[in-house]
């Protein structure tokens, strides 16, 4: 249980992007070794466009720990660009077709610590998915929780991560923020920071999504993705984005 998404897969007409983890993926720390590969549509062989432990400064200063350890977040833009979030140097890098590098920016949001309640709900749904059918109560799993977070020690960040997920859209990149007070344990929530590529815009801004909505793509002027409405039921949803600059 961490953040990244291995499978991440991006294509465009000039290419496919997609990452590659030669050592595997048995905790967090392990995206550190991965690479984003680029198939140019006609090539036999992937080249490496990004080398996560070469390329990213945070890859040589980063601490390992568990749960919820800073890893690396990429996503495929249009035109063959990448973007990558290094979180330990809190930064974006954005590279070109090719692997070139372009353009490299310091993120201004400061970092937090991560608070008790916050470590104890990421420990508590990680021992919810290990207890899933079992006859283990909650109750079971609420004192096991306390006792694993008492005992964890540095295993777990002190601070909280500086951003859950990313995604591409023209001339903006979208870093989704970590939310603690979040069902979900890991802090995937409303809000989203966005930084603009252009200079059309103002280069950070804040975006927050209705509750129950869950973004999973974004264009100039909206966020596709899924509504649960209080009876838990799902159905496809588009935010229109007309406050937001371009």
């Amino acid at each position: 249980m961490t953040f990244g998404d291995p499978f991440r897969v991006a294509e465009d007409g000039t290419g496919v992007r997609v990452a590659s983890y030669p050592g595997g993926i048995n905790r967090g720390d392990d995206f550190w070794g991965g690479n984003i590969l680029g198939i140019t549509h006609g090539d036999a062989e992937p080249a490496v466009l990004v080398d996560f432990a070469a390329d990213l400064p945070g890859a040589a200063i980063r601490v390992p720990v568990m749960g919820l350890a800073p890893v690396p977040l990429w996503d495929g833009c249009a035109g063959g660009v990448v973007a990558v979030l290094d979180p330990v140097d809190r930064s974006l890098r954005v590279y070109g077709p090719g692997g070139t590098k372009d353009r490299h920016i310091p993120l201004p949001w400061p970092a937090r610590p991560l608070s008790h309640e916050e470590r104890l709900g990421y420990v508590r749904g990680m021992m919810r998915n290990e207890a899933r059918g079992t006859n283990i109560t909650e109750a079971e799993i609420e004192r096991a929780a306390a006792d694993v977070l008492a005992r964890a020690g540095d295993d777990l960040p002190a601070e909280a991560p500086i951003g859950v997920d990313l995604r591409c859209s023209s001339g903006r990149i979208w870093i989704q923020e970590f939310d603690g007070s979040s069902s979900h344990p890991l802090g995937y929530g409303r809000a989203w920071r966005t930084v603009s590529l252009t200079d059309a815009a103002p280069q950070f801004q804040r975006v927050i999504f209705p509750e129950g909505f869950t973004s999973y793509r974004f264009t100039d002027s909206a966020a596709i993705g899924v509504l649960t409405d209080s009876m838990e039921l799902q159905r496809v949803a588009v935010v229109r984005l007309a406050g937001l600059s371009s």
